[in-house]
């Protein structure tokens, strides 16, 4: 009885500390810079340790790895979407194919048009971290953030 208790609890604890391994090898810095009086943008600066990449939000096929994306409350437009860092283009032997990943910093770039009367965006980013050898599982983050 012992035994099967503590398979229990290690299959319960594994979600939660795979979550937090994400959370620890990267690091997001997500903030809103005003372009003109409707206009937007939503800045994402993601960190990622060495040895780790996170992969673009423009992946050509939808049989690898989970791209980031940026999910916004209803209502909000999505003029543009940019990525800008050290970006790697070539074959990913974990998904035998070509992605476009990133290693170390990372900004994603969003253009945004709230709608009229709003005061903060809301919305959720997903994304997935891989090294060399393995991945850990996709996390969803939620934010909120003020319009300035």
């Amino acid at each position: 009885m012992r035994y099967f208790i503590l398979l229990l609890c290690v299959f319960f604890l594994q979600a939660p500390l795979s979550a937090q391994k994400v959370r620890d090898v990267t690091k997001w810095d997500l903030k809103l810079e005003k372009v003109d009086a409707t206009t937007f943008d939503l800045v994402a600066n993601v960190t990622v340790e060495p040895g780790w990449y996170v992969y673009s939000r423009f992946l050509a096929q939808d049989e690898g790895p989970i791209p980031t994306s940026f999910t916004l409350e209803d209502g909000v437009r999505v003029l543009s979407r940019k990525e800008e860092g050290n970006k790697h283009e070539a074959f990913d032997p974990i998904f035998e194919m070509e992605v476009v990943k990133f290693s170390e910093q990372v900004t994603f770039l969003t253009r945004v048009r709230p709608p009229a009367g709003s005061r903060k965006l809301k919305g959720t980013y997903i994304f997935m971290a891989c090294d060399d050898t393995k991945c850990l599982p996709p996390i969803e983050q939620p934010f909120e953030l003020d319009l300035p």
